[in-house]
């Protein structure tokens, strides 16, 4: 929440400054868990997020909101093409089936976005 509203300050310091927030819902998630447990569920969760790691930029901020759910905030973006390209590469990859303890587990994610200023 601090990195948020400090990208919400500059924002309004500095029009030109742009940022992104997505809301990312894993879809498929509880029956992973429910048939599989929750060591398996938490594995899952921990391949998903190294995953989202490697395709967002090092100064972006993952965070897990809690269950299924994360926030990714995408700060001093060029564009709102630049977030939209994120999200494509975010649902390509998360649609993507994870092997976790010899289990191959298809997922994906609803995303949605929000910008700091419309264009």
């Amino acid at each position: 929440m601090q990195r948020l509203d400090q990208a919400i300050q500059l924002s309004c310091r500095q029009p030109s400054h742009l940022y992104a927030v997505l809301f990312l819902d894993l879809d498929h998630f509880k029956p992973v868990n429910d048939a599989l447990g929750h060591t398996v569920g938490d594995r899952l969760l921990q391949h998903i997020a190294d995953q989202i790691k490697l395709l967002l930029r090092k100064s972006d901020l993952v965070a897990r909101l809690g269950g299924d759910e994360f926030a990714i905030l995408l700060d001093d973006i060029p564009d709102e093409q630049h977030a939209l390209i994120a999200v494509k590469r975010l649902q390509q990859q998360l649609n993507t089936p994870f092997v976790v303890d010899d289990h191959t587990l298809s997922i994906g994610a609803s995303i949605g976005i929000t910008f700091s200023t419309l264009g």
